[in-house]
């Protein structure tokens, strides 16, 4: 499953809809905008709304990306990952007899 589709998709679709219903909400209440904070409230809604379809829209999953520091201590050869998602998945497990985890 991408990241998008895990982590970004599901949160944006219940933004969305709150900021959607706080939007309709506040024209019912404010059929005729006058006064200037009432009309930045609603430009504000606006703007969130359309950034949230904006990001949506050119959102580019490339996959996951992997810093990785490959050195030889003297020893023997040790490798250092930098990325959370690594730390977290179950394929760090398999790299636990000879890896050192850094964040």
């Amino acid at each position: 499953m991408c990241y998008s589709c895990r982590y970004f998709e599901p949160y944006a679709l219940i933004l969305n809809t709150v900021l959607v219903f706080c939007l309709k909400e506040f024209e019912l209440k404010n059929p005729q905008v006058t006064a200037a904070c009432d009309k930045l409230q609603k430009e504000e809604l606006e703007a969130q709304i359309e950034i949230l379809k904006s990001v949506d829209k050119n959102y580019r999953d490339v996959g996951p990306a992997y810093d990785c520091v490959v050195f030889h201590d003297g020893e023997m050869w040790r490798q250092v990952f930098f990325a959370f998602l690594f730390v977290m998945s179950k394929l760090a497990g398999k790299f636990s007899s000879f890896c050192v985890y850094s964040m």
